[in-house]
């Protein structure tokens, strides 16, 4: 899975679309995307929305309107530390379900279909518009006691221990990252009495990467918006 994230001013984005048209600048908000190339036929992929609603809810039936069918969305209950239903879209388009949003600072897992395609990747985009001084400067959030699928609450790339989050969790608590290439989660990170792995120091998370952690303990943090504009 390759992402690249761009950010514009006063854009237009076609939801659905390959491409963001740019328009007269109207106001200070900020609106962008991360285009994800998902690894075709029967790949899963850990997902993460990192911007606020523009105009309409980023919803799993429009975010991903242009996957086929046998696309698959997964989502954590973290209350009950259990994956809820797939959400499977048919030949008539996304389910209900589909309306399910897909919450800032949260991770999914999305699997590709399964049936054989001349495409070997599909790209798709996370948009919305970039939390700012105004409806974001600090984004607050609870793990639960077990695991927690997170993701940025904000479209930049940055050092896993740079976050709250990783300042936050207690000695015995772990992160993993998921390996679309590999089909499987990288070797877990630790942390200990003395604080996290090499391995934990040396990530930088990206712009719609998923990932999760798993603690002992609920843990209250509130991420900082970590550009100076919008």
């Amino acid at each position: 899975m390759k992402s690249k994230l761009a950010v514009l001013v006063g854009a237009l984005l076609l939801a659905g679309s390959a491409y963001a048209q740019t328009n007269q600048v109207l106001s200070v908000n900020a609106v962008g995307y991360v285009k994800v190339d998902l690894i075709a036929t029967n790949k899963l992929h850990l997902l993460a929305n990192n911007f606020e609603p523009l105009n309409g809810p980023i919803a799993i039936s429009n975010t991903f309107a242009s996957l086929p069918p046998g696309t698959s969305v997964i989502l954590w209950d973290k209350a009950a530390q259990a994956y809820k239903p797939a959400i499977n879209r048919s030949v008539f388009g996304w389910p209900v379900a589909g309306s399910n949003q897909l919450i800032r600072g949260e991770s999914i897992f999305l699997r590709t279909a399964g049936a054989s395609t001349n495409v070997s990747t599909y790209p798709v985009y996370l948009m919305g518009e970039v939390p700012d001084s105004d409806t974001a400067p600090t984004s607050t959030y609870a793990s639960a006691a077990g695991i927690t699928f997170v993701g940025l609450p904000y479209p930049v790339q940055t050092w896993w221990t740079n976050t709250a989050l990783s300042m936050a969790l207690p000695a015995g608590s772990s992160l993993y990252v998921w390996d679309s290439a590999a089909q499987g989660y990288s070797p877990s990170m630790s942390k200990s009495v003395f604080g996290w792995s090499a391995a934990a120091k040396a990530l930088v998370l990206q712009p719609g990467q998923g990932f999760f952690v798993v603690t002992t303990n609920v843990v209250n943090y509130s991420e900082v918006k970590p550009y100076t504009w919008p």
